[in-house]
């Protein structure tokens, strides 16, 4: 990780899990090193947590020509 953009997470169900959106989002700016989220008020259960590094700040995932 560097520095520069957002870190967003997700929090996924079984239901939600690859979709659109999770349950609960978070963002904090990128830091070198490490980040912590907290989501609030989550039942006890079976989650996922999808994250990504938006450097560019357009909130959504980049992808070169090739796919990758």
């Amino acid at each position: 990780m560097s520095d520069g953009g957002h870190i967003l997470a997700e929090l996924h169900t079984k239901e939600t899990f690859m979709q659109n959106h999770g349950i609960a989002s978070a963002f904090v700016d990128a830091k070198k090193g490490f980040v912590t989220f907290s989501f609030n008020n989550v039942q006890p259960g079976t989650y996922a947590i999808m994250v990504m590094h938006d450097l560019n700040g357009n909130n959504q995932m980049d992808f070169e020509a090739n796919g990758m």
